[in-house]
């Protein structure tokens, strides 16, 4: 998020939300007051189906940052030794015009030929669109060559 230019607003500690049971405001609340500080919400709560209920409500996309939602136990925890494989891309743009009503289908379906930020294995490999690890000149090349000996024999 911020390598794309923007900034992460978070809370380190649980009580410092007011969200959930500790000082009983709904998740509906949460999600409509955190609605206002940023362009997306990204939760991560110890009540099952927090984030879908704050879906429910806001009017920006509300991210499921737990590992629950792929059905999964042995994943989703935060800590030292542990990465994490994901991808960004700026919606931002011609490719992707008319589909920011639901950006996950516009990743999906809107045929991205780039994405912004990729890390795999806890490693950038795109940055800013450009793959880092890969020279593209060679690469180019190569292609070039296959297909010539494909055409040409």
């Amino acid at each position: 998020m911020i390598r794309l230019g923007g900034q992460v607003t978070g809370f380190a500690d649980a009580k410092m939300t007011r969200a959930g049971d500790f000082y009983e405001e709904s998740i509906k609340d949460t999600g409509k007051m955190l609605e206002f500080y940023g362009d997306v919400i990204v939760m991560r709560h110890f009540q099952q189906g927090a984030p879908h209920e704050a879906a429910k409500w806001a009017s920006i996309p509300v991210i499921n940052g737990g590992a629950a939602v792929l059905g999964r136990d042995d994943i989703g925890s935060l800590a030292e030794g542990k990465c994490a494989d994901l991808f960004a891309i700026n919606l931002n743009r011609l490719d992707y015009a008319g589909a920011l009503h639901d950006p996950v289908a516009a990743s999906l379906l809107c045929a991205p030929q780039t994405v912004d930020v990729n890390i795999v294995g806890g490693k950038m490999v795109v940055e800013y669109g450009e793959p880092i690890r890969l020279n593209i000149q060679n690469l180019i090349k190569k292609h070039n060559l296959l297909a010539d000996r494909l055409l040409n024999g």
